[in-house]
């Protein structure tokens, strides 16, 4: 009836549903909790804001009744559909009469594969191999740099970090809690495994052993966001970004802090991906600042304290041992780009008739660089019609 209008937000690590006036006054949070909670749409009467959630631990559709005068809820979040599994429920349409929902049940999984890899011509070998192969999401790997360990996160109603090795087997679990543990990198000499975690209550950066002892909370920045952990090769800094505002470098052992410069278009942040084996350049991506849209591949030169654009597409970029080429996502193919002519080429494993859907977190390769590894995603989709009481 126009009186208030229902969105979604990210603060301090949790996705929860608010209302605000038109006016853009007065916002009121409706849900405030751990679980996801996202999309939301008014039923028709006003009486109840329908939205996803995984607060039974699968996304599924509730719906919680509500003032739509005063955004004051009176009574509970109760379930709309309920199922398990790796199936979610989102993205609901109520038809004009307010009498049936529409809605999209959508599964995925993801699994780890490789590829064999020739660094001096820059070639592929051969066809992608499976190293894992569940009916799960496991996504985001990063090899170790001996190449005899792989780390990754399970993404779903738990996402914890885990290890494996290079060929799936020997799976260890590093953590098992309720909290979002994400994108996990090898330090250089393959001990403990950096990722970031809302652990605290917000997205810090955090250090765990590979045999799940010693967990550290590294960053205690408050309500700022921290989603990188990008290891010096020495080890003994880490590279980290704070959502929209930039990148910065910690000195591990005494905690201080350099902010990298500004880049030169005002409405770009520098998102940090990768530091080279020299030590001199860190590789990112650029995103806006308001929106988080990617815009091209980026290096910073730490001796200079100069960026310099590489391309106008792509994210995750990652440094190949002759400290000159990267490779990076570009839009689901694989691509690499030299630091120097700034040509790119496309691996021929990741061209339109090889890999199909690159997973999350793009490409990670050891040290001798002989190996890619990646995830591969598997979806699929279909429109429910619901009938309501």
């Amino acid at each position: 009836h126009g009186y208030r209008i229902a969105y979604w937000a990210s603060h301090a690590g949790q996705r929860d549903i608010w209302t605000i006036k038109p006016d853009g006054s007065s916002p009121v949070r409706v849900t405030s909790d751990v679980p996801l909670s996202w999309n939301p749409v008014w039923s028709p009467d006003g009486r109840y804001l329908y939205f996803s959630s995984d607060r039974d631990g699968i996304v599924n559709l509730w719906r919680i009744p509500i003032d739509e005068n005063t955004a004051r809820k009176t009574g509970p979040a109760e379930p709309i559909t309920s199922g398990g599994g790796l199936t979610q429920r989102a993205q609901a349409s109520f038809s004009g009469d307010g009498r049936k929902l529409a809605y999209v049940e959508q599964s995925a999984t993801e699994n780890i594969q490789r590829v064999r890899f020739d660094p001096a011509s820059g070639k592929t070998l051969g066809k992608p191999e499976v190293v894992t192969e569940v009916s799960a999401t496991v996504t985001i790997p990063d090899v170790s740099p001996d190449g005899q360990w792989v780390a990754f996160q399970s993404w779903g109603h738990q996402e914890d970090i885990y290890v494996m090795k290079s060929d799936g087997s020997g799976e260890k679990q590093l953590t098992n809690d309720i909290y979002k543990d994400r994108l996990p990198r090898f330090s250089p000499d393959g001990r403990r495994i950096a990722f970031f975690s809302n652990r605290s209550g917000n997205f810090e950066i955090w250090i765990i052993g590979t045999d799940g002892s010693g967990l550290q909370q590294i960053t205690k920045d408050g309500n700022a966001t921290n989603t990188r952990s990008v290891w010096s090769p020495d080890g003994l800094r880490l590279a980290g970004f704070h959502e929209g505002r930039g990148s910065y470098i910690l000195e591990l052992s005494t905690g201080s802090r350099e902010v990298l410069p500004s880049m030169a278009d005002p409405s770009m942040v520098f998102d940090v991906w990768s530091w080279s084996p020299d030590g001199r350049w860190l590789a990112g991506h650029k995103r806006a600042s308001s929106s988080g849209q990617p815009g091209g591949i980026a290096l910073y030169d730490t001796e200079t304290k100069n960026y310099l654009d590489l391309t106008n597409e792509g994210t995750g970029p990652v440094w190949l041992g002759d400290n000159r080429r990267l490779m990076f996502d570009r839009t689901g193919q694989i691509g690499i780009v030299d630091r120097t002519s700034r040509k790119v080429e496309t691996l021929d494993a990741f061209r339109p008739d090889g890999v199909r859907d690159l997973g999350r977190g793009g490409v990670s390769l050891p040290k001798d660089n002989r190996f890619i590894y990646f995830s591969v995603r598997m979806r699929q989709a279909d429109i429910w019609l619901l009938s309501l009481p």
